[in-house]
């Protein structure tokens, strides 16, 4: 015999349930490596995971006979998405090396993946990382909050804003270039519209994502992510750059639309040139 929510509610005090509150996913690992955590949600949603054990010798599914009872309870799938030892071009874009988002989507059931997808916590911080240095770290803000984006996923919550992946000098009470990045990406997402889907493609290590800002200027992010932590060229270590703002050498032809201007991370704006020089720093090219 089961008692009913409202029962308990009255006992508390309380008149009824919210029904537009949301039920979010317990939180989910990233699948970093092997399927560890894609089984443990495969059985936390559905229950149909074969072998069912998904925790060493044991398992995490105590129920069975396709009520999929977890999986209509939750409205927003919940993951988090730490990019620490790699760059987030690796996780992150479908058919990526590591393909997190399309891994996700593979295990759940057609209804489920048309619900929202978080980033409850991510940053670059983590076991083993590789983004040290402040203007990595810069560049690293703008290229994984587009690729995000790009991957459909609709809410991310950074962890944290002023340690391990700092955007934010809580001893002198600035902000770390990061965190300028982070301003730069707000203002340069936020508002804005893709006429692409996904947001952002690649031709070999060299990523544009093109936009209509919310000034209805067409615009452009673009970068080049064979330089950086991660990357292949020097400089690896972006604060060492002679230009840690780009910190990379690549010569990028400006496409016709944006012959406005162009602004790098820290939100300076510069004077259209009809070449540019990009690296593992987005810089965002605007038009009229």
């Amino acid at each position: 015999m089961s008692t009913a929510c409202s029962t308990y509610l009255t006992a508390l005090g309380y008149t009824a349930i919210d029904h537009n509150a949301n039920i979010v996913l317990s939180s989910q690992e990233a699948p970093y490596s092997g399927s560890f955590f894609l089984n443990i949600a495969q059985n936390y949603l559905y229950c149909n995971h074969s072998p069912k054990n998904d925790n060493g010798s044991s398992t995490t599914c105590t129920w069975s006979g396709g009520l999929n009872w977890l999986a209509n309870a939750v409205d927003i799938m919940n993951w988090h998405m730490y990019v620490s030892s790699e760059e987030p071009e690796a996780d992150l874009p479908a058919g990526s090396t590591n393909n997190w988002i399309q891994r996700i989507k593979a295990i759940l059931a057609p209804a489920d993946r048309l619900k929202p997808l978080w980033n409850g916590e991510g940053s670059c911080a983590g076991p083993g990382p590789i983004w040290n240095d402040n203007y990595s770290r810069a560049g690293f803000v703008l290229r994984y909050m587009a690729l995000l984006w790009s991957s459909n996923v609709t809410e991310s919550m950074w962890y944290m804003y002023n340690a391990n992946c700092p955007l934010f000098n809580s001893f002198s009470k600035t902000l770390m270039p990061a965190g300028k990045a982070w301003n730069s990406s707000y203002n340069w997402l936020v508002g804005s519209t893709p006429p692409n889907t996904p947001f952002c493609s690649n031709a070999g290590t060299v990523w544009t994502c093109p936009l209509v800002e919310a000034n209805g200027k067409p615009a452009e992010l673009v970068w080049d992510s064979q330089y950086g932590p991660g990357g292949t060229t020097a400089p690896t270590n972006c604060s060492t750059a002679s230009e840690p703002t780009i910190c990379g050498s690549t010569t990028y032809t400006v496409p016709a639309p944006y012959s406005a201007d162009w602004i790098d991370m820290d939100g300076t704006s510069h004077p259209y040139s009809s070449t540019v020089t990009i690296g593992a720093v987005p810089i965002l090219l605007e038009g009229s």
